[in-house]
């Protein structure tokens, strides 16, 4: 069986998505994946100091992390106010390339 690694392109290079570091300006989708808790997700922008808002939760700092370190992370936060806290992440928009020169 072959393992496929999604690669999405920034900054004109190719990176692979489980290795890309979350930051300020990367745009996210969160999804709930129960059908109760579908309301409490949508795009979620990380800040200039890191932080996202969540429904319910409120600030959480996203940045520094990985996607998949970023759900368990907010896996753990949901937990605190749901019972059963189910849901993915997905990279919409990566932050914008610093130009230099």
């Amino acid at each position: 069986m072959q393992i496929q690694t999604e690669f999405l392109q920034h900054c004109g290079e190719p990176i692979q998505v489980e290795g890309y570091i979350l930051a300020p300006g990367d745009v996210l989708e969160l999804r709930m994946l129960h059908s109760s808790a579908q309301p409490l997700g949508g795009s979620l922008e990380i800040l200039s100091d890191g932080t996202a808002s969540l429904a319910l939760i409120g600030s959480a700092k996203l940045s520094g992390l990985t996607l998949s370190q970023a759900e368990r992370w907010l896996t753990q936060l949901y937990k605190q106010v749901l019972l059963r806290p189910e849901l993915t992440l997905r990279i919409v928009r990566m932050s914008p390339c610093l130009r230099r020169g």
